[in-house]
């Protein structure tokens, strides 16, 4: 009896680590279908489209011109090639990483890892992280762009018609308290001259702003 449960521990644990690295690859045209996976992510081939993409272990690739609905993971990375549009982009523990000429109809989101947007891509919602920085490139945002304890950076006529927001540290966690010493170095913001935030620049921490534009300024709300 120990040695058939032994045997189908074994066999399971085998099956467990053998799947934990699996890509899944989406080539054939389909009917927009929904797709989820556990231990595996997707690299969905180009031109393709698709509906709702989740998982829980792996990472998600979005090759050009793909049109999917919400793409979101826990524990991985997210990419997408150009010309890709999306409705929500989510994960958790990964960054996010989008070349040209996104179209994007919700918002993306990553709690720890970094989001970067390149050039002539356009967000109908938020952009948002706590822990990674976001970097945008000749980008128009429609929402906010929210974050704790990561670098902002807009360039190349970025536009962001919502707010930029830093928020607190405060009660996050057990080492941002004054009593354990943290020397972390503030979060920066950077604006070249070229891009424009109409909405507010909201500090609700200890803040370093690159900011070409002095008019920008006037748009800064310190909240701490």
């Amino acid at each position: 009896m120990n040695i058939s449960r032994l045997t189908l521990a074994a066999v399971l644990s085998t099956l467990l680590i053998s799947t934990s690295s699996c890509i899944i690859h989406v080539n054939g045209h389909g009917d927009k279908p929904d797709k989820s996976s556990v231990f595996g992510g997707f690299d969905i081939a180009e031109d393709r489209q698709v509906g709702d993409l989740s998982s829980v272990n792996g990472e998600i690739e979005l090759q050009n011109g793909v049109i999917a609905n919400d793409v979101s993971t826990v524990n991985g990375g997210i990419k997408l090639g150009k010309n890709v549009q999306v409705s929500d982009v989510s994960t958790v523990n990964g960054s996010i990483k989008v070349k040209e000429n996104l179209n994007a109809l919700g918002d993306i989101s990553t709690v720890n890892g970094s989001i970067e947007l390149l050039e002539n891509s356009k967000v109908s919602g938020d952009l948002s992280t706590v822990n990674g920085d976001i970097v945008i490139l000749d980008t128009q945002v429609s929402g906010d762009i929210e974050t704790t304890n990561g670098d902002v950076t807009l360039t190349l006529n970025t536009i962001v018609a919502g707010d930029i927001i830093f928020e607190s540290t405060n009660d996050k966690s057990w080492w941002d308290k004054e009593d354990n010493n943290n020397d972390r170095t503030p979060p920066t913001l950077t604006i070249d001259g070229s891009s424009v935030v109409e909405g507010k620049i909201i500090l609700k921490r200890k803040v370093i702003l690159n900011i070409e534009n002095a008019n920008l300024l006037k748009r800064v709300e310190e909240r701490f």
